[in-house]
């Protein structure tokens, strides 16, 4: 017993020795993952605590490192370049470069890198993304260059990323992308950040068959290209562009969509059926656009908030919220504000199938000069909250209104 615990003492006290550095000037720390048999190290090199910012740090093993390293941190420095190799025979889960100035990368300066999951080269002045910059990387998931300078990614840029499931390209200068750029991970890649860019076309993204998320937000689009959106997409951003029209063919294989963003386009002109497929959408965004008609809703069957705030509506239609085949068609949140609506039909909330709940109606700033309870009634039941507010109203103002 006592040679036991004499035995654990020993490896107790080995694993609190202090870890070899890797890199001169820079703290190493023992990693939570760590434990008697295996030592996690994370290694944070501050630039902005160094002597010498113009020169990427030194190393100090230029063998196999020992440890196994969970985060290595480099930032803060004022660097051109990375030196090639220098990540050579060194095992790594996530590399940190962001805020370095870095202005290019080659096909050598990841070369020797093992394992490494998560990379982040954001906020450098990088430009292109030159053939085979990350060959090296085929265990890469996580790939975040945001905040660049980006105008040009080659053709075989991403070449060999087979494993990459989120790539981060928001906020570069990109004015096209080429198709093929997108080939080595069209059976992994699930997540997507274009916002940001200048891009004019939306490019075909229908090789990525496991896509789901894609931010497209602050670009210039002014038309949705004949690719559609691929097929497994559940959330879309497409605010803060220039859309003019909505085609009934861009979203017609997306039935597994559940958020759908145009706020803040151009848009003036829904065609018929262009919601018609789009069975799981829950959230539809549309406020500040050029609309003067209600969309159709009625196969948005699981449709939870709309978002038509800030157009040009100047009357609800009857049947207006009417869905097909509901018992009862439950909206959580409707937002009607800022528009120039100054009545509704009197069947505006009925329903040819069942009744109609509405949790929350925002009308604020509309030119209503009252609202009449009466076609409150149509609604189920229930505690219906309005928020209306109008320098030109003498009806309800703010007002708590229960239904029955």
């Amino acid at each position: 017993m006592i040679k036991l615990l004499a035995l654990i003492c020993l490896l107790k006290s080995a694993f609190q020795l202090n870890i070899q550095p890797l890199f001169q000037d820079c703290e190493h720390t023992k990693n939570s993952d760590s434990n008697y048999k295996n030592i996690v190290v994370d290694i944070d090199c501050d630039g902005y605590d160094s002597n010498r910012t113009d020169q990427f740090p030194s190393r100090l093993i230029s063998i196999h490192y020992q440890y196994r390293i969970k985060q290595l941190k480099i930032s803060g420095f004022n660097l051109s370049k990375i030196p090639e190799k220098i990540f050579d025979r060194l095992l790594i889960e996530k590399l940190d470069l962001q805020q370095n100035n870095i202005q290019s990368i080659s096909a050598n300066t990841f070369q020797g890198i093992i394992g490494l999951e998560d990379l982040n080269l954001g906020e450098n002045f990088l430009a292109k993304i030159p053939n085979q910059a990350f060959a090296p990387l085929d265990t890469l998931s996580t790939l975040i260059l945001s905040k660049n300078r980006l105008s040009l990614i080659e053709p075989s840029g991403f070449s060999k990323l087979n494993s990459l499931k989120t790539l981060d390209l928001s906020y570069n200068q990109l004015t096209e992308l080429n198709n093929a750029i997108f080939k080595p991970f069209e059976f992994t890649l699930e997540t997507l950040f274009l916002s940001g860019n200048r891009l004019q076309i939306l490019p075909d993204l229908n090789v990525m068959q496991e896509l789901y998320y894609i931010d497209v937000s602050y670009n210039i689009l002014s038309d949705l290209t004949d690719y559609g959106v691929p097929q497994k997409t559940k959330a879309l951003i497409l605010s803060n562009n220039r859309l003019e029209k909505i085609r009934k063919e861009t979203f017609s294989m997306n039935y597994n969509m559940v958020f759908l963003d145009l706020t803040n386009n151009m848009i003036s002109d829904i065609e018929q059926k262009s919601f018609e497929n789009m069975i799981n959408l829950r959230i539809l965004r549309l406020g500040f656009n050029n609309l003067n008609f209600f969309p159709d809703l009625r196969h948005l069957v699981n449709l939870a908030e709309l978002d038509l705030s800030n157009q040009n509506l100047r009357y609800l239609s009857e049947f207006a919220l009417d869905r097909d085949d509901l018992p009862i068609s439950t909206i959580s949140r409707l937002d009607l504000s800022n528009n120039k609506i100054d009545s509704f039909d009197k069947k505006a909330f009925c329903s040819r199938t069942g009744p109609i709940q509405i949790e929350y109606l925002i009308l604020d700033n509309n030119p209503m000069q009252k609202l009449d309870p009466c076609v409150f009634n149509q609604l189920k039941s229930s505690r219906l909250t309005i928020f209306f507010n109008s320098n030109n109203s003498s009806g309800m103002n703010n007002c708590d209104l229960i239904v029955t």
